[in-house]
């Protein structure tokens, strides 16, 4: 019985990248808050050194693994700003889908190049955008159901099958994210493509998420008012954090902290 119980709470703590999470969820308090924000943002992101990134309107700021603000960036002629992808901290992806626009910044948030315009690249609909550890981007293009790979030169360099979907996205709606060796295609509340990085899908997971972060190979996903921890099919998922009303409208692993976004407030809760 005794090694029975070792090795059950040795496959938990195994499984799940806050040990001290694995067994109860992290009901938010004062202790466990390491940050907190109030107010409306519509996207968020972070970097491997647990900097985080909030956007408000045409506006991004970043902010320490502290919480103290460091740099803001805003180009009001652009638009809103739809999508950030920070896995780079030194070529940070800035996406703004009113005039279907990249923009490259570096670490203090100035711009590196002039905007990259998608229509250009011959995608008048992107549905989902990510940068690649490679230096390039890729692109779900919404009219042919491809991914495709722009190398840092933005020349195209690989364009996979017509992905199968269950419904017909719109722009802003889905997510794309490079992690290690996949590609993640996450159609919110929905499912989640799992593609190698040549293009070629490996599955499909029937998971109805809000949002989508992976880290070593697992999911951290808002769905309702929880963010969850999972691994395959056959282990069950792990309950990270558990708001008491609102719904997870975005969550994301920071390091070995949680970044959470709910409708009227930001929150960086603590892994005990």
């Amino acid at each position: 019985m005794i090694v029975r119980r070792i090795i059950f709470f040795t496959l938990v703590l195994s499984l799940c990248p806050f040990p001290a999470l694995a067994g109860q969820p992290l009901a938010p308090s004062d202790s466990d808050t390491l940050w907190k924000s109030s107010g409306q943002y519509d996207q968020m992101a972070c970097d491997p050194n647990g900097n985080f990134y909030l956007v408000k309107g045409p506006t991004l700021i970043k902010f320490s693994p502290s919480g103290d603000s460091l740099y803001s960036w805003s180009d009001p002629e652009s638009g809103r700003i739809s999508r950030v992808d920070a896995q780079n901290p030194f070529r940070i992806m800035v996406y703004h889908s009113d005039f279907n626009r990249i923009r490259l910044l570096n670490n203090r948030l100035a711009p590196l190049s002039p905007p990259t315009e998608v229509d250009e690249l011959g995608i008048p609909n992107p549905l989902a955008l990510c940068s690649s550890r490679q230096g390039g981007i890729w692109i779900f293009d919404g009219n042919e159901l491809t991914i495709k790979y722009f190398d840092p030169h933005y020349q195209q360099a690989l364009t996979s099958a017509p992905c199968s979907l269950g419904t017909q996205p719109t722009r802003g709606q889905m997510s794309l994210l490079e992690r290690a060796d996949r590609l993640y295609l996450h159609i919110p509340d929905q499912e989640i493509l799992v593609f190698d990085l040549f293009g070629n899908l490996i599955r499909k997971l029937s998971l109805r998420a809000a949002s989508l972060d992976v880290f070593e190979s697992k999911l951290v996903m808002a769905s309702d008012n929880r963010v969850i921890l999972w691994k395959d099919a056959v282990t069950p998922a792990l309950t990270l954090a558990e708001m008491s009303t609102q719904p997870v409208l975005q969550s994301l692993k920071c390091r070995n902290n949680l970044l959470i976004r709910l409708a009227d407030r930001v929150l960086l809760l603590r892994a005990k």
